[in-house]
């Protein structure tokens, strides 16, 4: 019963959002994450917030160091580099790779003072079913037309 509920207000939200500026879009998909997550994974009232403030925080790094790899690797596509400076980008990709994984290592660890294990199960399989259901969201709809 919970699910349905869950499915049909994730689904009512997101027809909303076709109507939305950008940033009303992201703040409806950051809603929309925040009720699946914390129904898949059960938590409690007091885990809600220690989670939230944790995996906010976790986010926030992951993007930033993906931002910053996406930048290293702009430029290490220019043809007119040395190979000490691609040697150098290289280094540096490989050193922000280091940090995304002690990053999630570390994200890993407060997690499990938060959570029961059941919930970072749980929590893995959420984040993956999240993941599907957006690329869903994605897929052009006109795929599901052809002929």
């Amino acid at each position: 019963m919970k699910r349905n509920i869950v499915i049909i207000l994730i689904t009512a939200l997101s027809a909303l959002s076709y109507a939305q500026p950008p940033s009303d879009i992201r703040t409806q998909m950051d809603v929309e994450k925040n009720i699946f997550f914390t129904q898949h994974i059960g938590l409690t009232q007091e885990q809600a917030p220690e989670f939230w403030n944790l995996y906010n925080a976790y986010q926030k790094e992951e993007a930033e160091l993906r931002q910053q790899e996406e930048e290293l690797i702009e430029k290490g596509i220019a043809d007119n580099l040395s190979e000490a400076q691609y040697a150098h980008i290289r280094a540096s990709i490989a050193f922000n790779e280091k940090r995304r994984r002690e990053s999630k290592d570390n994200f890993f660890k407060q997690l499990d003072k938060i959570l029961t294990p059941k919930q970072m199960i749980l929590f893995c399989k959420t984040t993956k079913e999240y993941r599907g259901m957006l690329l869903q969201r994605l897929k052009p709809t006109n795929s599901r037309h052809k002929k």
